[in-house]
């Protein structure tokens, strides 16, 4: 899913992708995140990983998600985190987290059956 977020230093959009994860490429404590997005997504039944990347610099993640159907039908927002680098006065990015919890919103409706 292509997207926009915003530079700060320029407040200007910036293109970005949100798409899915492998679990090499989901980062960690030892990263500097706050969840260990590996461990969780080994651990979840039916969980998905995705990532939040700018398309001119692919290789480096600005955010990312764990959506998970529990009992293969429920959808849950396991875990969504912006990288280090988007928090705090001196972050790079904005909206990071919104596009994400819209994704996850937008994979629900996808995703999920029954009623909640």
């Amino acid at each position: 899913m292509t997207i926009q977020i915003i530079v700060l230093a320029t407040n200007e959009k910036a293109d970005a992708v949100i798409k899915q994860g492998s679990l090499a490429q989901m980062p960690s404590l030892q990263d500097g995140w706050r969840f260990d997005f590996r461990k969780q997504l080994k651990a979840l039944k039916h969980a998905t990983a995705y990532i939040l990347v700018r398309e001119d610099s692919p290789e480096v993640i600005e955010g990312c998600l764990i959506f998970q159907l529990v009992d293969k039908m429920v959808p849950y927002m396991a875990f969504v985190e912006v990288a280090p680098h988007n928090k705090g006065d001196e972050k790079k990015h904005d909206h990071v987290a919104g596009c994400l919890i819209a994704y996850a919103f937008k994979q629900s409706l996808i995703r999920g059956s029954g009623r909640l």
